[in-house]
């Protein structure tokens, strides 16, 4: 089914990346999810979410 990322937000510094992600099944919830650039981590923060922001 595979995945997209949308709504990305840089974090202030720059270092990092948080952002919605979802399944393109049309029935997975969207996640939101935190990507660190220096290592390209990627970490689930949220589930069910959408619209993230660093405020």
């Amino acid at each position: 089914a595979g995945t997209n990322d949308i709504n990305p937000r840089f974090s202030p510094d720059g270092s990092k990346i948080i952002c919605t992600n979802f399944v393109n099944d049309g029935v997975t919830p969207k996640e939101i999810w935190l990507i660190d650039l220096s290592a390209t981590d990627r970490k689930r923060i949220s589930l069910n979410a959408e619209m993230p922001d660093w405020k």
